[in-house]
C-alpha cells in the first residue's frame, strides 16, 4: 500500500513540475517594456531594462531546466519502481520502499527549488 502511494506521489510531483515549467516558458515569451510602452518606468534606462530582462530570462531558463529534470526523474521512478521491487528476494519490496522514500524527499526538494527559482 505504501509502495503505491509513493508511485502516485511521484506522478503528482511530475505533474506539478510540468506545470511550473509551462508557466516559466510562458514567462520567457513575455517581453516587458517594449519600445515606448506607457508602463515603462521613467527612472529605468535602457541598460537597466536589458539587465532586468536578462535576469528574468535567466531565472526562467533555470526554472524550466530544474522542473523538466524533476519531471523526468519522477516519471523514471514511477515507471521503474515496480520492477525494482519485484526483482530480488523476500525483502526486496521493503528495500524498494525505503529507497523510494529517500528519492521522494529528493524530488520534493527539487520541486521546491524549481518553484522558488522563478
Amino acid at each position: 500500500m505504501l509502495f503505491c502511494s509513493y508511485r502516485r506521489a511521484f506522478g503528482v510531483i511530475a505533474k506539478a513540475s510540468a506545470f511550473f515549467a509551462g508557466f516559466a516558458f510562458n514567462g520567457l515569451l513575455m517581453t516587458p517594456y517594449i519600445g515606448s510602452n506607457s508602463l515603462r518606468p521613467a527612472y529605468m534606462t535602457s541598460a537597466d531594462i536589458l539587465r532586468f530582462q536578462f535576469t528574468l530570462n535567466t531565472s526562467g531558463v533555470l526554472t524550466i531546466l530544474i522542473s523538466v529534470c524533476t519531471m523526468l526523474y519522477c516519471k523514471f521512478l514511477t515507471l521503474f519502481a515496480t520492477r525494482y521491487a519485484l526483482r530480488g528476494g523476500g525483502d526486496a519490496v521493503e528495500h524498494a520502499v525505503v529507497n523510494l522514500r529517500r528519492e521522494y524527499r529528493g524530488c520534493i526538494y527539487a520541486l521546491t527549488v524549481g518553484s522558488q527559482t522563478r
